[in-house]
């Protein structure tokens, strides 16, 4: 009863919804010029830019791999593991393609990725509490070295990749990039 109930409710609001969205999405670029299209689904695309329309998507696949380190991984030590290289790749991807519409929310959303690889690497310890004393040592050592490598070698590349954000926003061929792309979203 209550099984058969919860399968067709995961079947229809996760994936059903999901599928939903994800066509939304990838036939936007076609139907976009369309009033009724922009007033139903402009919620997937306006916190996006347009180049990059498609972010949501990203947004909503780093959520569930998230989710699945607590199905493919046993031990505390693994999943936290998990989290770390999950939010290393959005990171990486979100540094790639800048999808926000403002430049500060890019910056701001990498580094509130970076706080939460900090904080989730300081877990570490809360996981160990199946070790001996000398491991637990070893382990308490560890998270000390991986605090301090991530303050002195990951906080000085954020002045780098910061400046290279703002470059790739504020260069004469990304000025020219968003006036075609406004002049594209005025004839719509």
């Amino acid at each position: 009863g209550m099984l058969g109930l919860g399968v067709v409710g995961i079947v229809v609001w996760c994936i059903g919804f999901g599928l939903l969205f994800a066509w939304a999405i990838f036939v936007s670029p076609k139907r976009f010029s369309n009033p009724d299209f922009q007033t139903r689904w402009k919620f997937l695309f306006i916190k996006y830019r347009p180049d990059v329309h498609w972010w949501a998507i990203v947004f909503v696949i780093k959520g569930i791999l998230l989710n699945f380190g607590f199905l493919i991984m046993e031990t505390g030590i693994g999943q936290i593991f998990w989290f770390m290289t999950i939010l290393m790749a959005y990171i990486c991807l979100a540094i790639t393609w800048t999808p926000w519409r403002h430049l500060w929310v890019n910056g701001l959303d990498i580094w509130a990725h970076m706080c939460l690889i900090l904080t989730v690497s300081t877990m570490i310890w809360f996981a160990s509490s199946s070790l001996g004393p000398q491991e637990r040592a070893d382990l308490d050592t560890d998270v000390a070295n991986l605090t301090i490598a991530c303050t002195f070698f990951l906080l000085p590349t954020v002045f780098p990749i910061l400046g290279w954000m703002v470059y790739s926003q504020t260069s004469p061929a990304a000025q020219q990039a968003k006036a075609r792309l406004a002049l594209d979203v005025r004839k719509v």
